[in-house]
Formats: structure tokens, sequence, C-alpha cells
């Protein structure tokens, strides 16, 4: 075999992917595997079976390289040449599952944003939750032997045509079994349960027509504490401005506005923010999320009433906050594309086209 070589060239590989990048993290895995596999196969404890088996998967990958060169060492052609190399030794190794696993969780991101950059969003929260369950062993047990048959039949198997594949049809699922997103509050338990919930009165008594009495309504009656502090916070200037009215937000947060954590005036920032609640950052840049999501959700609904929202572009904005609250690790950038300001600069432009409509009574 001429396995030193392809590890002298994935190293030059790694040497010249990007520090960071997600071919860099993919490239890394594939080296790990790689000797883990050596490493394995030569071992004296190995089963007899299983170094038969590493041994097939590691020719495979050998003579992969020297059809293919360098690109075995882009994503794709070592995620179809590793896919494929599985299935023809019949071998599910942890190894080969992490590097497999990852490079797949990079290689969908990537495809969401160049095939469904409109749906990314919901395409990258179905990815995250489906790629575990693809990777489960009974399920990749069946994937192999359906590439084994695909291959004896003298057909093609791609393992990243098949995760694409299964991926659009768990998001299709995903659809038809969601009822309508913005039917569901984002103080749900199954977001978070930092804050607690909070309970509406069944029937507001503010008149809608009055934009000022509603939206502070909303804002006194359906956010926490937390919440309407953080909001605060990061509105100081328009505070200051007289821009927002301070009328019924409560005296206890007046001191927010003539804090000490900042010259009057200036938005607090994360780290202050932060640092005075006692909380990490992103947990204050996700009640800050709840409560923007809330605010326009709640006025949408006391304008527009009960049924669909007429502005796709509000209900693509509360769907936005809402996925983005939903994701573990807060992924506000690669959602939006710019980060937490240009979301709330379109949250923004949103609760000014709710605001400056009346609703329509059938």
């Amino acid at each position: 075999m001429h396995m030193p070589v392809v590890l002298d060239e994935l190293r030059a590989a790694l040497d010249r992917a990007e520090p960071g990048s997600s071919r860099k993290a993919v490239l890394d895995r594939l080296r790990l595997m790689l000797d883990t596999l050596r490493e394995q196969v030569v071992c004296e404890d190995t089963p007899v079976r299983t170094r038969k088996k590493i041994e097939g998967f590691l020719v495979h990958l050998d003579r992969a390289h020297l059809e293919l060169g360098s690109k075995l060492f882009h994503v794709s052609f070592a995620l179809n040449v590793v896919g494929e190399g599985m299935a023809r030794a019949d071998l599910i190794h942890r190894s080969v599952s992490e590097f497999v696993q990852v490079g797949l969780y990079f290689f969908g991101l990537d495809q969401i944003e160049r095939r469904w950059s409109s749906r990314a969003t919901v395409y990258s929260g179905v990815h995250a939750d489906h790629l575990g369950e693809f990777m489960g062993r009974r399920p990749m047990k069946d994937l192999l032997t359906d590439a084994r048959k695909r291959m004896d039949a003298g057909r093609i198997f791609c393992l990243t045509y098949a995760y694409l594949n299964s991926l659009r049809k768990a998001y299709w699922k995903y659809c038809r079994a969601s009822e309508d997103a913005l039917d569901v509050a984002v103080t749900a338990d199954g977001v978070s349960t930092e804050a607690p919930l909070v309970v509406l009165d069944p029937e507001p008594t503010v008149d809608p027509s009055d934009r000022v009495a509603l939206m502070l309504d909303i804002f006194g009656r359906s956010l926490t504490d937390r919440q309407r502090w953080i909001y605060l916070a990061k509105n100081r200037s328009a505070v200051s401005k007289g821009e927002m009215s301070l009328a019924d937000v409560g005296e206890h947060l007046l001191a927010l506005v003539l804090g000490e954590a900042a010259p009057p005036g200036v938005d607090l920032g994360w780290s202050e923010i932060a640092s005075r609640l006692e909380i990490n950052e992103k947990t204050a840049k996700r009640e800050y999320l709840r409560t923007l999501h809330t605010l326009l959700k709640e006025s949408s609904e006391r304008v527009f009433g009960s049924g669909r929202i007429p502005s796709n572009y509000v209900r693509r904005i509360l769907e936005q906050i809402r996925a983005i609250v939903h994701e573990k690790d807060l992924r506000i950038r690669s959602s939006t594309g710019r980060g937490i300001n240009t979301l709330v600069e379109k949250w923004e432009v949103a609760l000014r086209f709710v605001l400056n409509h009346e609703r329509v009574v059938a």
C-alpha cells in the first residue's frame, strides 16, 4: 500500500487549509481516523475479522488516492470514498463514524447555504437533529446494505447524495408534521427552561389601534423582569432621546436607565449585561431574542387577529428568531449572515410594518 504517501499529502493539505475552516476540521478528523485504523490493524489484540475489514478499508482508500490524487482531500470526495469503503469492507468503526459525522455536518451546512438559502434557518435545525439519527448504528447498517446492493448491480453509491436525499425527506416530514411556527411561542418548554413561562390574560383590554398602549401592555404583561431589563439595557439611547416612553415600565427598571455601568444614553454591552445579571452572554442574547419574538408576535396577533399573519416578511423574521433561539449553539451569524445587529434591524422593519397597518375585520 501507499498509505504513507497518502498521509504525507493529507498533512500537506491540512497545512494549506485555512485555520478554523470547516475543511481543516474535516481533514484533521480524516487524519485522526487513518492514524487510529493503522494503529489498530497492527495491534495484536485486534480480532482477525476486524483486522481484515480494516485492511480492506485502507486498501480501498489507497486505490481511491491513486485514482483521484489530491481530489481525495476535498470534503465531498473524502466522504464518498470513505462511505464506499465502509460498504465494501462492511466496516462500522468508531473513528470512521466520527469522521463521517463531522464531515456530513459541515458538508450539510455548506449545501444548505448553496441549495436552500431561503430556507436555511429551518433546514439547519432539521440538519442538526437528523444527522444524529442518520448516523445511528441500525440506520447506518441499513444504508451500507443498500450500498452493497447498488454496487453489486453496477450502480454508483454516493454517501453525500444519500444524506442530502434523506435530509430533504426529513425537512418535508418536519414541515408536514409541524403546525405554523408562529403558533409556537419561543418560551415553550422545548426551547429552554431558563426563564419561567408567562401566563397571559385571556382577553387583553387594550385597544389595538392605540399602538403605544399596545406595545406597553405587551412589554408589561408578556415579558419577564429579566427580559424587560435586558431590552431596556440594549435601548438606553432610545430612552434618553425620548423615543421610548417609560410609562408603566416600573420604577425598579429606572435604575437601569440611570445606571452606573455606562454613561447615560449609551446602550450596555453584552458583557456588562451578563455581569449585572450574573449570567453568561449567550443566555443574555437568547433572552433578548425571546423578547423581540414576543413583542413582534403578540403585536402582530393583536393588529391582524389570531389568523395567519398576512406579511411573508414578518412571518420569516419570526421563524428566523424562533429557530435561532432554539439552536443550542445560538448560531446567529450563520443564520443571518451578519450577526445579531442585522437580525435586530430586520426585526425593526417587521415591527414597523405591523404597527403601521390596521387590522382587517371580515
